[in-house]
């Protein structure tokens, strides 16, 4: 699917693993969204995980105004992993794995299993 506004183009991509949205502007790519990731479904099991990523150029118009309202608020790339699974329904166990980075820089780390 592509949607002109003006010079700008939304591209966006979906299949049963991976989701991809870009706005574009010309040449320059302003915000690129991809969500891949990998569905398990078992009799008596679930397991879903993936990686998503957000990037931001500098020249986005979200990037500005995170820039202005707080640096911290501002980030180039943030990566989030995430495994999510329910290894036996019966006993409920699940386990639970999240890590989060933002430029580069760990900022969440979360495993949770029982």
């Amino acid at each position: 699917m592509i949607v002109n506004f003006s010079s700008m183009k939304f591209l966006a991509k979906i299949t049963p693993t991976m989701v991809m949205y870009e706005l574009v502007d010309g040449e320059l790519s302003l915000i690129n969204y991809l969500n891949q990731f990998t569905m398990e479904v078992g009799t008596n099991s679930y397991l879903l995980k993936g990686k998503t990523n957000l990037i931001l150029n500098e020249k986005s118009f979200i990037y500005k105004i995170m820039s202005f309202v707080s640096s911290s608020l501002c980030f180039k790339d943030i990566t989030t992993n995430y495994h999510l699974e329910v290894a036996d329904m019966a006993a409920k166990k699940v386990n639970i794995e999240v890590h989060v980075t933002k430029d580069k820089l760990e900022i969440l780390d979360v495993e949770v299993t029982n």
